[in-house]
């Protein structure tokens, strides 16, 4: 029983020194929140360039469909 409990104190000590420390997580949801900022603000754009883009391959591909009975 008491091997039981020094592997569990041991576990339990290993991940309580590799768990991440508060300062940490706060900046880290600092920066999560800047991050999703920034994802709002340029959403729109990178969706219109998305569809471009989009748009673009499906012409490139019609194009090429269209071109197969010349090769």
């Amino acid at each position: 029983m008491t091997t039981r409990l020094a592997d569990y104190c041991a576990t339990r000590a290993t991940g309580l020194r590799n768990a991440p420390r508060p300062e940490a997580l706060a900046l880290n949801g600092v920066t999560r929140a800047a991050k999703a900022a920034q994802r709002a603000k340029t959403r729109t754009h990178g969706f219109v360039l998305r569809n471009a883009r989009h748009e673009a391959a499906q012409r490139a591909e019609t194009r090429f469909c269209t071109n197969k009975h010349l090769f």
